[in-house]
């Protein structure tokens, strides 16, 4: 296990955040790492749910990430909430 600095919990080996990973890497949506309700809410509108494919575009200004057809801008600290598996 790993610990996420960005949000203070530890994620399983091989499980990264969205805020950790590279530009056009693919990952898989494992979990939601304690987000609060307002933050669990935006996320699963713009369908970031477990077991969904996940493409990170772009990382500056935000990280941007595309989920199926749809593409989403996020803050640092909402991505490092999204726990994947590369």
């Amino acid at each position: 296990m790993a610990v996420n600095a960005l949000t203070n919990t530890y994620t399983p080996s091989g499980h990264f955040s969205l805020a950790e990973l590279p530009v056009h890497t693919k990952a898989r949506i494992c979990s939601l790492a304690d987000p609060t309700g307002k933050d669990l809410q935006k996320l699963l509108v713009f369908g970031l749910l477990p077991g969904r494919s996940v493409e990170i575009l772009q990382r500056y200004p935000a990280i941007v990430v595309q989920v199926g057809r749809t593409t989403i801008a996020l803050d640092e600290q909402v991505a490092a909430k999204v726990i994947v598996k590369v």
